[in-house]
């Protein structure tokens, strides 16, 4: 089970982070568009969330840029960034021994994205997803009797400067007060221009 921790990001590194991800995603937009046409394909990967290009399927017959990633399990290569675990020094990994023996490691989060942004708008607000590390390593050690977990991922606390951590549920209420006062502005606009069109008439 892929246990997650969402964070409310309000200032620190996490908040660099971000805003510079946000500035990259023109950049990266402009640089997909410039590559789409260097390489004469159409074939470009867009955001499930917001619809903004993120990669290409490239030629595997032609030599990969190297500021692209590898293809994915999809065949989709993306620009470098930033990893937020790396930056952070999240864990994306547990390792672990049994009874002095047997040694091995997994990964732990989203397969894909064991870390990502969420966020409404470029002004914010700004939240995270990141590996929930320490539920990991309590379950990995109360599975099997004798497992130990060892490494960066033992030691680390889900504590991060500048964030702080929320329940899922309090993020969807979030977003949804957000959308409703989308909606009401758009009401208001709605109205007040009837308003115009009736006086004139």
């Amino acid at each position: 089970m892929i246990e997650n921790a969402i964070f409310m990001i309000e200032g620190g590194v996490a908040l660099d982070l971000i805003q510079d991800h946000i500035a990259e995603k023109q950049v990266i937009a402009d640089k997909i568009r410039e590559l789409a046409d260097e390489f004469c394909t159409t074939r470009v990967a867009t955001s499930k969330f917001d619809g903004s290009l993120i990669g290409l399927h490239l030629d595997p017959s032609k030599p990969r840029p190297k500021d692209f990633t590898a293809p994915d399990v999809n065949g989709v290569s993306r620009p470098r960034s930033k990893s937020i675990a790396a930056t952070l020094g999240i864990p994306t990994q547990l390792s672990y021994s049994k009874k002095g023996k047997f040694h091995g490691s997994r990964l732990i989060g989203h397969p894909a994205a064991p870390c990502g942004f969420l966020y409404i708008s470029s002004n914010g607000p700004f939240a995270m997803w990141t590996p929930d590390v320490e539920m990991e390593v309590a379950a990995a050690e109360s599975s099997e009797k004798g497992v130990v977990v060892s490494g960066p991922a033992k030691s680390f606390r889900m504590d991060i400067d500048g964030c702080r951590r929320l329940e899922i549920e309090e993020w969807e209420i979030i977003v949804r007060t957000h959308a409703l006062i989308r909606k009401q502005a758009a009401g208001k606009l709605i109205s007040q221009r009837r308003d115009q069109q009736a006086a004139k008439s």
